[in-house]
């Protein structure tokens, strides 16, 4: 870690560099104005070798496509995902992510007193869950508050 940032400073007029790790190159963008030319570039649209792997498990869909089948589905999902359509959807966001910053206090507080690792994921996916289906089909499951699951655990489990 110190390395990177001893090339940061040394590449702070560039605000990038690059090093080879084996045959894979690491591109390192710190700055906002490099991050913003890269993300905005409409060439840059090939995804790394890495994405590969997940083709078996996710298919060919837009997290894994590049190219022109990653711009045609693009589209057709932007509009979907306008401002103004989100903005709809704040007051269920806040709602339900009051319920979920209850839970993990009351998990804090209560349940892992004793605990060293606390598994989030399945508080997590109750909230998500819950996000999901009040915004996209208008229906309240409550998968937050009527879920229990075994949060703590110790290291020695």
């Amino acid at each position: 870690m110190s390395s990177i940032t001893g090339y940061t400073n040394i590449y702070k007029k560039m605000k990038l560099f690059r090093i080879w790790i084996s045959w894979e190159p690491l591109v390192f963008v710190w700055h906002p104005d490099t991050v913003e030319k890269i993300l905005s570039n409409n060439f840059l649209l090939e995804k790394s070798a890495q994405y590969k792997f997940l083709h078996p498990w996710l298919g060919t869909g837009l997290l894994t496509s590049d190219g022109p089948k990653w711009r045609t589905r693009r589209k057709m999902l932007v509009p979907a995902f306008h401002f103004k359509i989100l903005h709809d959807f704040v007051p269920v966001f806040n709602e339900q992510s009051k319920i979920l910053i209850e839970r993990l206090r009351l998990i804090a507080r209560q349940k892992c007193s004793n605990c060293t690792v606390v598994d989030i994921v399945p508080i997590i996916t109750a909230c998500t869950l819950d996000i999901i289906c009040e915004t996209i089909m208008g229906v309240s499951i409550n998968a937050q508050k009527s879920t229990y699951n075994k949060y703590c655990k110790s290291v020695n489990e």
